[in-house]
């Protein structure tokens, strides 16, 4: 409907009209990029392989084999497409992970209309979720985000910008609203449940990661599923989320919270704490966390690290070593090097 109605709008509406890219596309340093005209397509890949000793996995494993595509035509509105396939088979979650429709426009007359996208997706409820497996300090996510946060899942979802930066910093929004209705079932599923999940989360940054020698990010967010994993079963639950970075140069810090209310009275909570320090600018970074999760049994863990670059944002060696605070069942210390390659 809206793309009826710009062209209806006739050519001084079209004129007036600043295409806008439908949200940040890779790197240039992470993709291969092939341009005809208005469409702009590229692609890219990443693999990770890990020796893991104690914990969950032992032994040498695929974490992550991953193609990825995209592709872009501007015209009246800048419309995207955004694959991302896991080809290991065994992995948790594998096949297709992100399949992404996405358009976006903004106007001179009108202010910023903001971003809608349509399909499969991660749920923008927790940032550490959020974030792509290369921008991740830890070989494994936080405990809390893998086992209280929803992952994928299929649905639509609307971000309005309401703050936007300045100069250098214009590309991140210093406030945004996201809105989105989702199947609330996980990635794969479609239909058979109790009702739409919906999600509220506003967020935002001050200063551009890359560049900037201040800033941070923030987010607040909210949850609705009537089809929520809890335990061995399905029930209804609500999740609020809150989560805050800041760096100052080579220093980063961050924190996040996730609580769960369940139908049934239960509730489960998460808190994770964490810091990382470039010993050596784009070469060596030593980072710690610190994470307690309640799930009915309450475990608390550390985790330590470091990172080795090699040719920043392409290859890199990870090693985490990770205690168990409160040992359960057949908890133990974990050791797990890992090297990821960004093609």
């Amino acid at each position: 409907m809206l793309v009826l109605l710009l062209l209806a709008s006739g050519p001084a509406l079209a004129n007036d009209l600043v295409i806008v890219e439908p949200g940040p596309p890779p790197s240039p340093r992470q993709r291969a990029t092939l341009q005809a005209g208005p469409v702009d397509l590229w692609a890219g890949a990443l693999v990770q392989l890990d020796a893991g000793r104690g914990g969950e996995r032992q032994g040498f494993f695929l974490r992550r084999s991953r193609l990825r595509f995209g592709g872009r035509l501007e015209r009246l509105v800048s419309l995207g497409l955004r694959l991302e396939i896991e080809l290991n088979p065994i992995a948790d979650p594998a096949g297709l992970l992100d399949a992404v429709v996405e358009f976006r426009v903004a106007s001179r007359g009108l202010a910023d209309l903001g971003r809608l996208e349509l399909g499969q997706m991660k749920v923008p409820l927790s940032q550490e979720v959020m974030d792509a497996p290369e921008d991740l300090a830890f070989v494994e996510r936080a405990q809390g985000a893998r086992l209280i946060a929803p992952g994928r899942d299929a649905g639509v979802l609307y971000t309005l910008p309401l703050l936007r930066g300045e100069g250098r910093a214009a590309s991140v929004p210093r406030a945004q609203l996201r809105f989105g209705l989702f199947n609330g079932e996980g990635a794969g599923e479609l239909g058979g449940g109790g009702g739409s999940a919906t999600l509220l989360r506003l967020d935002g940054g001050v200063g551009d990661p890359s560049r900037a020698r201040v800033g941070g990010r923030w987010g607040f967010a909210l949850w609705s599923n009537p089809d929520s994993p809890v335990g061995a079963g399905i029930q209804s639950a609500t999740i609020a989320g809150a989560d805050l970075t800041l760096w100052y140069r080579a220093l980063r810090a961050g924190a996040e919270l996730l609580w769960r209310d369940a139908a049934d009275g239960s509730q489960s909570r998460a808190v994770w704490a964490w810091a990382s320090y470039d010993v050596i600018a784009d070469i060596l970074q030593l980072r710690g966390r610190a994470e307690t999760l309640d799930d009915g049994v309450l475990t608390r863990r550390v985790t330590l690290g470091a990172t080795f670059h090699y040719l920043p944002d392409r290859f890199r060696l990870l090693y985490d070593l990770t205690v168990p605070l409160d040992p359960v069942g057949n908890a133990s210390v974990a050791h797990v090097t890992s090297f990821m390659a960004v093609l």
